[in-house]
């Protein structure tokens, strides 16, 4: 499986790497708040790996590296749909991307979706500093 690093670029066009190694990452989500104030969230891995990520990143500085602070990763308790009999579950994105904000007091939130239907289904609300 190839791996793929996380790029950042701002209006200047300039591209930072932000993450690199480790598993698959997709499904990047970006945020903005104030002056080179951003907020991101993406999965990496599959299956039993799958994972989310949050990351606050501080852009401010136009002449140097962004500083990132990465939150601990965790899992949804999202599920595929449909699984063989004998298969082991495997979980999923359900849903894909995953908008991140900041509230007031910089506290960056979240919704994630909870599928493991056809017994529950809803949402979780989760924050990060």
């Amino acid at each position: 499986m190839p791996r793929v690093a996380l790029l950042l670029s701002c209006a200047t066009w300039t591209t930072w790497k932000i993450a690199e190694g480790g598993d698959l990452r997709y499904f990047p989500y970006l945020t903005a708040r104030g002056t080179g104030e951003l907020a991101a969230t993406w999965y990496s891995g599959r299956g039993v790996d799958l994972r989310l990520h949050i990351a606050r990143i501080d852009a401010s500085n136009s002449g140097a590296t962004p500083r990132v602070v990465e939150a601990p990763t965790f899992q949804l308790d999202a599920w595929e749909r449909e699984t063989k009999p004998g298969e082991p579950r495997k979980r999923d994105t359900a849903g894909e991307y995953v908008p991140v904000m900041f509230l007031k007091d910089g506290t960056l939130a979240l919704v994630t979706t909870i599928q493991d239907l056809p017994a529950r289904g809803g949402f979780a609300f989760r924050t990060a500093r």
